[in-house]
């Protein structure tokens, strides 16, 4: 996932590429997006890419004319130290391959719908995937509220507790609570987690 702004010359927008959008576009040169998805964040509109978008080059001469800047995006990505404090909720989903996407929906015993690229498929073709919400303190914050609720993602599960087997609620759950002093990084405006590890 990769987030930028992208401008006309007279105004700008967020714009949130994923997977393999993010190779698709360049710095400084002039794209034309179809199919995109608005969602509002904070009162502001924020571009994502969807399944079916489409990337193709724009060469546009009054487009090339617009200059680069640089934007800080990273003002919403907080990072403290804290220990986990409450797991609130465990699950394990069923993902597709192809488009990496949590298949929400059940067909049967055997078959699996992709609510985003609409195939059925065989459930044990599919891949499972682990999300865990968690709660954390933030020490800067006042005790009343300094509760931050977290989402923890499968890969960055792996990385933290040094292993793929994270599919039993147990050893995940006992696992995370025997860490002290996680250095967590996090998009604080999603509240997700972008990397976390023990110090």
């Amino acid at each position: 996932m990769a987030h930028c702004v992208i401008s006309d010359g007279e105004a700008t927008a967020k714009l949130v590429l994923w997977e393999n959008d993010v190779k698709a576009v360049q710095r400084g040169k002039a794209f034309n997006f179809e199919q995109l998805r608005v969602r509002m964040e904070d009162k502001t509109k924020v571009l994502n890419t969807t399944r079916n978008m489409v990337i193709s080059e724009n060469n546009n001469d009054n487009l090339k004319k617009v200059e680069a800047k640089d934007f800080n995006l990273e003002s919403n990505i907080k990072t403290i130290v804290s220990k986990i404090d409450v797991i609130e909720h465990f699950s394990t989903n069923k993902v597709r391959a192809k488009c990496n996407k949590h298949i929400i929906q059940t067909t049967s015993e055997y078959t699996l719908k992709c609510d985003f690229c609409k195939y059925i498929m065989r459930q044990d073709s599919c891949k499972s995937s682990v999300v865990v919400k968690i709660v954390v303190t933030d020490s800067s914050l006042p005790s009343e509220n300094n509760d931050i609720h977290l989402v923890l993602f499968q890969n960055e599960l792996i990385k933290l507790l040094k292993t793929e087997d994270v599919y039993d609620e147990q050893f995940v759950s006992s696992s995370l609570f025997k860490l002290e002093n996680l250095k967590v990084t996090f998009e604080s405006k999603r509240n997700v987690v972008k990397n976390i590890e023990q110090l």
